[in-house]
């Protein structure tokens, strides 16, 4: 099997576990939970997580923590309120209609502050070097280049800044 094959299983079997942990609360309960959506395994990752989620949830040792999580450092363009039910929703497992108790709001505010969260989530995340769904051209940060030296357009290919059309004029 490839390195890269088992680092991405591991990535997988420990996002299983956090999130079924978070959701359990209980080690024993979440490496059941974990076990238990082995079967969903096969049909993908978004698959086999929902499947953690949704057998999390049926070992539930008791009523959620009704306090949100402090907010990661690097989404902090989250707003507070989406926030708030995003780490409900994503991270603790909780339904829409269970999240909209939890806080007190009704469900299409859930709905709505979910959507914004998980948008603001993504651009936070910048896609992690992925192409994302959006219109706009690939920067060329995402693919590694050398803005100084045109990165993909370096025909000379000695990855030094190239003089312009402009260089000669005085600042």
């Amino acid at each position: 099997m490839a390195a890269g094959v088992v680092a991405y299983d591991e990535r997988l079997a420990n996002a299983a576990y956090g999130l079924a942990l978070r959701i359990t609360r209980d080690e024993q309960r979440a490496t059941a939970t974990v076990e238990s959506a082995l079967g969903r395994l096969d049909d993908g990752p978004v698959a086999f997580l929902n499947a953690v989620r949704d057998e999390g949830r049926l070992r539930r040792t008791g009523a959620p923590d009704p306090l949100t999580a402090p907010r990661p450092a690097h989404l902090s363009a989250v707003q507070f309120a989406d926030w708030a039910v995003l780490e409900r929703v994503a991270l603790r497992g909780l339904s829409v209609t269970e999240a909209a108790d939890a806080l007190g709001i009704e469900r299409r505010e859930v709905l709505l502050r979910l959507q914004r969260g998980l948008v603001a989530a993504g651009r936070c995340l910048g896609n992690r070097g992925q192409v994302g769904d959006d219109a706009h051209a690939l920067r060329l940060d995402r693919l590694d280049g050398d803005r100084a030296a045109g990165g993909l357009d370096d025909s000379p290919g000695d990855r030094e800044a190239e003089a312009g059309a402009a260089s000669g004029i005085a600042r």
